[in-house]
């Protein structure tokens, strides 16, 4: 089994105009609310799965996102979160109990849509026997976390610092969950963060210095959709009817 890690609560809708303004991943595209297509992309990992979704409370009691969500997944367990939270990080580890420690995990955004296999990417980070991966595109917009990559392994990642141009895809893994707790305590205990919030790019930067093996997984940017702005979600209709 693998369990996916799906945070949600920092999430929202584009407009504030509108009367009943839902949040981001409830956004209808083409007949389906968006959660649908990252989730359904998700179920090309052939294997048991279990999600860990991280919501709020409020948008659980207006919009009742724990119930579309359940309708799209059946192993599924939620986080409800009341405050906001400093980062994602913050907001994964309130999962901590619900996360199993030896359990391979993926920690995937909930904002996009990676036109790839993930069956293949999860494969490649087993066959080099590493401790944890990302999923990497091409760019240089400082709007992204990235990684820095030598003879092969990532040896350094900056949030919202192009120090290379190879982005992150929002798409983390770790070999065991516990190699992240453990470098996510340790990234808060040490106040690795960027503009008051922890991100869990920056957890990379700990597990390497704990003598950790991190890869990246290179797709190539047509693969990679976002749905940060009104204009990307059309970009992303636009390649539906491809």
């Amino acid at each position: 089994m693998i369990q996916i890690i799906v945070p949600l609560a920092a999430i929202k809708a584009f407009s504030k105009d509108v009367d009943y303004a839902f949040p981001l991943p409830l956004i209808d595209v083409k007949g389906k609310v968006l959660i649908q297509y990252v989730l359904e992309n998700l179920g090309s990992l052939n294997e048991e799965k279990q999600f860990i979704f991280i919501i709020n409370e409020s948008d659980s009691n207006k919009y009742h996102i724990d119930n579309t969500l359940r309708q799209l997944v059946d192993n599924s367990t939620f986080i409800y979160l009341k405050e906001k939270t400093k980062g994602s990080v913050c907001s994964v580890l309130m999962a901590v109990d619900e996360i199993v420690p030896d359990l391979e995990c993926i920690i995937v955004n909930s904002d996009q849509f990676i036109d790839f296999d993930y069956d293949n990417v999860v494969k490649k980070f087993r066959d080099d026997d590493v401790d944890g991966g990302v999923i990497t595109f091409n760019s240089l917009h400082p709007r992204w976390s990235y990684v820095r990559v030598e003879n092969e392994y990532v040896v350094e990642t900056a949030e919202k610092n192009p120090i290379s141009n190879n982005a992150i895809a929002g798409f983390y893994y770790f070999k065991k969950s516990q190699f992240f707790i453990d470098a996510a305590f340790k990234t808060i205990l040490n106040d690795v963060n960027y503009q008051n919030k922890y991100y869990t790019s920056s957890v990379y930067n700990q597990m390497i210095l704990d003598g950790k093996k991190v890869k990246n997984f290179p797709i190539t940017t047509d693969r990679y959709h976002s749905f940060y702005s009104p204009e990307k979600i059309k970009d992303f209709e636009i390649f539906l009817k491809t």
